[in-house]
């Protein structure tokens, strides 16, 4: 069975992934290493799903014409630079203004990239961060990052 890049990359974000997992483990409180186990936990196991996808869709494209398949095995590059800045964005507004705040406002403006509703994408927004906050920093008592901006301001 012959693999196309997108298999490819899934493969080699699980690889990463374990990585992550097996030097998180490494860490000494638990408190630095339960967000990064919880990450690529759930990454590693959407990666595997996605690549169980991929080469099910093999098998069904096997049957098609040698040129459709060609057509759509064939990377879009675009797509893949557009997917990196949002996750290059998501990771400098973390360091800049903080987790929370960061993912309050990447949660919405992705979602209204994506062409949600506005009811929708406002639900998304106030809850997402809500069960963050009470789930980590009130129920695990961990501390999220605040940001270099918060940091700079309080010191």
């Amino acid at each position: 069975m012959k693999l196309n890049s997108n298999s490819y990359g899934f493969i080699f974000l699980m690889i990463v992934m374990v990585f992550i997992i097996a030097w998180s483990l490494g860490m000494k409180s638990i408190e630095s290493k339960l967000l990064p186990l919880i990450v690529s936990g759930v990454i590693l196991i959407l990666a595997a799903f996605g690549l169980r996808n991929e080469l099910g869709k093999q098998k069904i494209t096997a049957a098609t014409d040698k040129t459709e398949k060609q057509k759509q095995s064939r990377p879009q590059m675009h797509k893949y630079l557009r997917n990196l800045a949002w996750v290059f964005g998501f990771g400098v507004s973390i360091y800049l203004i903080g987790f929370l705040a960061a993912m309050t406002f990447f949660i919405f403006a992705y979602m209204k990239w994506l062409g949600t509703s506005w009811r929708m994408a406002i639900i998304f927004t106030i809850v997402t961060p809500v069960i963050m906050y009470f789930g980590f920093y009130k129920g695990l008592n961990t501390d999220l990052y605040p940001g270099l901006l918060l940091l700079a301001l309080t010191h």
